[in-house]
């Protein structure tokens, strides 16, 4: 929870709390959902930051450190927020697990960008991409045996994005059916779901990501 008072200088934190009071006063929101929604914007900050800590080499330049933070910085978790808002109210464990499967997509979108982005990252010299942070773990320094493993080094991410799909369409079979056995409106589940198919298209015909021939 951001405190109501913060030092003038602190900008961010002055920022985050006017988002805070916009969206009870002006969108409406209760207060728990402003609340929530200011969580999970510090959450993918402290994912930026993790990231930043990655570059810097203080954290473990590693695949899996690199990944424990991939999905934050997506930030997909205030969108999905404010779209639960549109819907009847969801708490407890049917909320936790719902968090869960948003959790899954994000590292899902994360890992699309990577793979999709490859070769737009290694033109640009950008280190922060799933293959190349595995490739230096696995090479060093070493170009030319970067280049012999790398479309292994492909499979295997691509193998690590297949079972964190297969994960999540797995959550979402489960919250098909309420946790008393009931059928209800499958609309949230099914829209973070699908937003990694959508998320993929977007990639896949964007300029952003298209290879080029040089």
């Amino acid at each position: 929870m951001i405190l109501k008072i913060v030092s003038p200088t602190n900008k961010v934190a002055s920022i985050l709390c006017f988002f805070q009071e916009y969206c009870t006063q002006q969108l409406d929101l209760s207060e728990s959902t402003a609340r929530e929604l200011s969580n999970d914007i510090c959450d993918m900050c402290e994912g930026l930051l993790d990231e930043l800590l990655f570059r810097q080499n203080m954290l473990p330049n590693d695949l899996e450190t690199y990944l424990q933070f991939r999905g934050r910085t997506m930030g997909i978790h205030p969108f999905f927020t404010l779209i639960r808002t549109l819907h009847t109210p969801v708490e407890g464990e049917y909320l936790s697990r719902l968090r869960d499967l948003q959790k899954r997509v994000s590292l899902v979108l994360g890992l699309q960008n990577d793979l999709v982005g490859l070769e737009k990252d290694r033109r640009n010299g950008e280190t922060m991409n799933a293959v190349l942070v595995s490739l230096k773990e696995q090479a060093g320094t070493d170009v030319d045996h970067m280049n012999m493993i790398l479309p292994r080094t492909i499979q295997e991410v691509c193998g690590i994005h297949n079972l964190c799909l297969s994960d999540a369409v797995e959550m979402h079979a489960g919250l098909r059916g309420s946790l008393n056995g009931d059928v209800h409106d499958a609309v949230l589940e099914t829209a973070i779901l699908a937003f990694a198919d959508t998320h993929l298209k977007w990639c896949a015909s964007s300029k952003r990501y298209q290879a080029k021939v040089e």
